[in-house]
């Protein structure tokens, strides 16, 4: 909101943006071989999970696939979806960046 100084208003408010990424000013550094889509959004998935992660994210959904009645399928499927939603949300990012 516009502040009053010696009653007259301060200009009009602008938006603003924060970031929250590791860097000390507040930004986030994507490793990625170049700027191709698949090479972004494979950086952007790294951010949070490495490649081991990923796979053995993606081995427990195989397991759940061929035996849903395992002891840990309820925690494969939490962490699948989560997986997923990340992995798309990188993708909606890199897809907006490149348009």
């Amino acid at each position: 909101m516009p502040e009053v100084r010696n009653g007259e208003k301060t200009p009009e408010p602008v938006t603003g943006y924060a970031y929250t990424g590791a860097e000390p000013d507040g930004g986030t550094l994507i490793a990625a071989a170049d700027m191709s889509r698949d090479s972004l959004i494979n950086g952007i998935i790294r951010s949070r999970y490495s490649q081991t992660e990923e796979d053995a994210i993606k081995t427990h959904q195989i397991e759940v696939l061929k035996d849903g009645g395992i002891a840990k399928a309820a925690d494969y499927e939490v962490e699948w979806e989560a997986f997923s939603a990340f992995r798309t949300a990188a993708i909606a990012t890199v897809d907006r960046w490149l348009e």
